[in-house]
């Protein structure tokens, strides 16, 4: 298969699945993630526009498609009366939404890789630890985006319980930096074996 189809395939899935949990969190009085589909559509529509600029390659699409189809999962799905938000994946130490922070921010950093690499000089190459710090912080700046967001919901929204407090924020951070961190180790073992 073609890897325009491919896209095209991911495109409709992910226009489908934020459809269909806007309407979800609508109808069960979700507004936080009625909120956030309407983020992902926008950045669906964002990088819609310009896909034809940029070069992505079909995992990195896939892997972020998959990214928000877990986070909207989180909010909208109950296992035992409680949201997979909340669901401890290893006790005491990490929950399902450390995880999709981890998943995302490792393929925002790909992307960031992919998006900054033909662009990138002679006085820092793609080998350098420099290079690797400045994914690392646009990534960081993509989370502090999302931590905003989830900002702008308990202000406007009233989500405090669900988004959780200081130490959610705190812990949304860390495993922002521990997906980058991996993602950078994996681009480094790949531009190492180029």
């Amino acid at each position: 298969m073609q890897e325009k189809t491919k896209l095209k395939i991911v495109i409709f899935f992910t226009i489908f699945y934020i459809s269909v949990f806007g309407v979800l969190s609508y109808f069960n009085n979700n507004y936080e993630f009625v909120f956030y589909t309407l983020a992902l559509a926008l950045i669906l529509l964002g990088g819609a526009l310009f896909l034809k600029r940029i070069y992505l390659s079909f995992y990195i699409i896939l892997g972020l498609s998959i990214g928000g189809i877990l986070h909207l999962l989180s909010g909208n799905l109950y296992l035992s009366g409680k949201r997979l938000y909340d669901t401890m994946l290893v006790p005491h130490l990490i929950r399902y939404d450390n995880f999709v922070h981890f998943y995302v921010i490792f393929f925002i950093t790909l992307a960031a890789y992919s998006l900054l690499k033909p662009h990138i000089g002679k006085n820092i190459g793609q080998r350098s630890f420099n290079f690797y710090l400045v994914l690392i912080l646009v990534a960081m700046g993509v989370g502090a985006i999302a931590e905003i967001a989830e900002l702008l919901s308990v202000i406007f929204l009233g989500a405090a319980e669900a988004v959780g407090d200081y130490m959610n924020n705190a812990f949304d951070l860390v495993f922002n930096l521990f997906g980058s961190a991996v993602a950078c180790s994996v681009l480094y073992i790949y531009e190492k074996n180029m």
